[in-house]
């Protein structure tokens, strides 16, 4: 049944239907399945959910011994039971009749809950990109997602549909001179640089134009680790409204022949957050 419903949920996402094949899918879904601090998109891991919500016969069927169903065959695999120990301390163990009391690891207050045990099964988990900046930025939901494709360079480009065995054109759309690539396209290639250099000088040095041969996830840490703590949602909507404005610009060369200049761009990009401030009041506009 997971399986079914899972298979429904990666088609919605990727493909908008009740089916997609493994092509369309640009991230694992296990990946997909993390919860946002973790790099993933916080779509809810059925399996690891449904073992969380099991393991709450498991806490009463100790705490609360005379409820009715106690003693009674539970719907437990090993692998429950195996979360169940780690995830429990026995406390004040003293040799008399008395039964031993329980406290829940994951807990302040010692008690189980249900979000507590599903997060515990992602331990060891982590990221690198700092997922919280991005989903924090002050930017509509469609760029964080972009963003989290970007940051992780799974975006559809060239390369990756050549990889699938689709038929494409290899060359960068902005240049037309090198392999198409997500760090080429929004990062190096010489249109993407004088883009970011224009928003630089407009932003007052809120961003930086990327360096030689940095990765796109180097390009967003770096930016936003020397900002100031309160200026790094600013700073990572910046970043995401460049990218953006640079994808459908070469969307817009490759499936409607059309070309704008940087400055172009730029005037695109002010008028896209402007039209949020006036909606949210946040990104600030320079």
């Amino acid at each position: 049944m997971i399986k079914q419903i899972d298979k429904l949920r990666r088609g919605f996402l990727w493909k908008g239907t009740d089916q997609a094949n493994g092509g369309s899918y640009l991230v694992q879904w296990k990946k997909v399945q993390r919860p946002k601090k973790l790099g993933g998109l916080g779509v809810l891991d059925l399996e690891r959910f449904s073992r969380a919500l099991r393991l709450r016969w498991l806490w009463f069927e100790w705490k609360e011994a005379d409820w009715p169903w106690v003693g009674r065959a539970l719907p437990i695999t090993e692998a429950d039971w195996q979360l169940f120990r780690v995830s429990m301390t026995v406390t004040n163990v003293q040799l008399t009749t008395e039964d031993d009391q329980i406290t829940w690891r994951w807990t302040s207050d010692g008690n189980y809950t249900a979000k507590s045990a599903y997060v515990a099964q992602f331990k060891g988990s982590y990221c690198s990109f700092g997922p919280t900046a991005l989903w924090r930025a002050h930017a509509e939901g469609k760029h964080k997602f972009f963003t989290w494709l970007l940051v992780q360079e799974k975006l559809l480009t060239a390369d990756k549909i050549q990889a699938r065995n689709w038929q494409c054109n290899p060359s960068c759309a902005l240049c037309n001179a090198e392999q198409e690539t997500a760090v080429h396209l929004c990062l190096h290639s010489p249109f993407a640089m004088q883009v970011c250099q224009l928003v630089r000088v407009w932003s007052r040095g809120s961003i930086s134009v990327p360096s030689q041969g940095a990765s796109v996830e180097e390009w967003w840490c770096d930016t936003l680790a020397v900002q100031p703590k309160q200026e790094r949602r600013q700073a990572a909507a910046l970043l995401m409204y460049t990218a953006w404005n640079l994808w459908k610009e070469r969307n817009q060369r490759i499936f409607e022949g059309k070309a704008e200049e940087p400055w172009f761009v730029l005037q695109l990009i002010k008028e896209e957050m402007l039209l949020r401030f006036r909606a949210c009041g946040a990104p600030v506009v320079p």
